[in-house]
């Protein structure tokens, strides 16, 4: 007799796919043309055939094959089992099975929930930075263009850090998150610190904010020397240096991200950059940074 399908099903997600004894992660092969083929066995606690390990009970042949009578092993475990019955009877062997799905359920369900938290705010992170779309954005703050919907979603995502509440499952990974939401709030604060919509032709506002240029129409002396125009190049050299520290925190993030919950994260779009398109800082010409260590600010 086979075991049913069903029962396979029940016994592979009960025990997570692993050796109930070493919690080896077993290997399920798809590409087998007969059907899956898994590198682990599930294995007979009462034995199905006469002559088979532990086969002497009082239990019916027909039950045994179902999910109540079947560990999963791997091959090297379930040799150890069936060569050497005194050390494994039938009570241990239920108690092994009862113990793993235990560990199962406390260690790995667990686990999911605990990443869970974590994807979540990743996902979160992810649309509220645009970080899709990350290279134009560069391109654009470095020559003080904020997009509305940009700003106004790191507003969003500055209000949910302030009121995050951690885990402490994964120090590494929360230090992470914390480090690029303090570079984030610190541009976000210094670029509104001198900030205003940009008109636009008909009159109105447009959906970009840019230097409040104000200082030059409310009667201040304006000349390449003066006091206003010294604290615009102060103002522009600070959100600048701010920009690319968090370049350098999205790219830290972005490795511990990858080490500890999501190995592919923007593996595909690589490290993160300040495109400079049109040269704002080079003369003119397009040139891309990818700052590795962080600016002092004072």
């Amino acid at each position: 007799m086979s075991i049913p399908s069903k029962d396979q099903r029940i016994l592979l997600g009960r025990s997570a796919g692993r050796c109930s004894i070493g919690k080896a992660k077993l290997t399920v092969d798809a590409s087998n043309k007969s059907g899956a083929t898994i590198f682990g066995e599930m294995c007979h606690i009462v034995g199905e055939k006469k002559k088979s390990a532990r086969f002497e009970s009082p239990m019916e042949i027909e039950d045994r094959n179902r999910y109540h009578n079947l560990i999963l092993l791997c091959r090297n475990h379930h040799k150890i089992i069936d060569d050497n019955e005194e050390s494994y009877p039938i009570e241990k062997l239920h108690q092994i099975k009862a113990d793993h799905e235990l560990w199962v359920e406390e260690k790995l369900i667990d686990k999911d929930s605990e990443n869970k938290f974590y994807n979540d705010l990743l996902e979160f992170t992810v649309l509220n930075l645009q970080l899709e779309y990350w290279d134009f954005h560069s391109d654009e703050l470095l020559r003080g263009l904020y997009r509305v919907d940009l700003s106004e979603n790191i507003t969003n995502y500055c209000k949910k850090m302030h009121r995050i509440v951690w885990t402490r499952k994964i120090p590494e990974l929360e230090e992470a998150f914390e480090n690029l939401f303090i570079r984030i709030s610190q541009f976000h604060e210094v670029f509104h610190s001198n900030s205003r919509l940009r008109p636009n032709n008909k009159g109105g506002s447009s959906d970009i904010y840019q230097e409040d240029f104000s200082y030059k129409t409310d009667g201040l002396e304006y000349t390449p020397y003066s006091e206003a125009a010294e604290k615009a190049k102060q103002w522009k050299d600070k959100y600048i240096k701010c920009l690319f520290n968090c370049v350098v925190a999205l790219n830290e993030w972005a490795e511990i991200v990858r080490k500890t919950i999501k190995p592919d994260f923007f593996l595909s779009q690589g490290k993160f950059i300040i495109d400079d398109q049109l040269g704002y800082t080079n003369g003119s010409k397009s040139v891309i940074y990818t700052p590795e260590s962080y600016i002092d600010i004072e």
